[in-house]
């Protein structure tokens, strides 16, 4: 809700499945994924994200309140750009969305 107010238009997904549904439907600028979520985690989803042809340019940013350094290590194995531990304010996630995008 807070991206939205920035000023952001925001999808949002309850699973891995429907996150690559959505982003193959959609193909946004960014996605913010939550490490743990039904089915298909988000690791493995953002793995998946990056070794699409069709979705592997679109920019991935772990969020979750896994922090250890091997959790950053996963994310960036598994295709992330970014990484962001829980819990995050909501002004911290709109400027690290804003970072993004100018990069990517």
């Amino acid at each position: 809700m807070y991206l939205e107010f920035a000023g952001y238009r925001c999808l949002e997904a309850a699973s891995g499945s429907d996150a690559v549904r959505l982003a193959r439907e959609h193909q946004p600028a960014l996605i913010l994924m939550d490490a743990m979520m039904p089915g298909m985690d988000g690791w493995e989803t953002t793995a998946i994200l990056a070794t699409d042809p069709e979705l592997e340019t679109i920019p991935v940013v772990m969020l979750t309140g896994q922090v250890l350094p091997e959790h950053r290590r996963k994310a960036r194995e598994a295709g992330a750009v970014g990484f962001l531990a829980k819990p995050v304010l909501p002004d911290e996630v709109a400027r690290a969305v804003t970072t993004l995008l100018r990069r990517h």
